[in-house]
């Protein structure tokens, strides 16, 4: 099992959360809130520590969205 804190490879990532590679590799190089990601200076692998990925998955969980009548049904009995 692996830790929280430990570094994977992107290969590793993609079979842990059941994105692809390529996705994993282009959610790092958004504009926006990239994927955290690291590669040392000699140009290895892109590696992604395990609790940041963890912690950016959970801000990109979607919201339902709620509607005004939505809203009103709650309220009225």
């Amino acid at each position: 099992m692996r830790g929280e804190s430990e570094y994977v490879g992107v290969s590793a990532l993609a079979g842990m959360c059941g994105l692809s590679r390529r996705t994993l590799l282009s959610l790092t190089r958004r504009v926006i809130d990239p994927l955290p990601s690291y590669q040392p200076a000699t140009g290895g692998k892109v590696l992604v520590r395990v609790s940041e990925f963890d912690a950016w998955m959970h801000r990109q969980r979607r919201r339902q969205s709620v509607t005004i009548d939505k809203l009103v049904e709650g309220l009225l009995p």
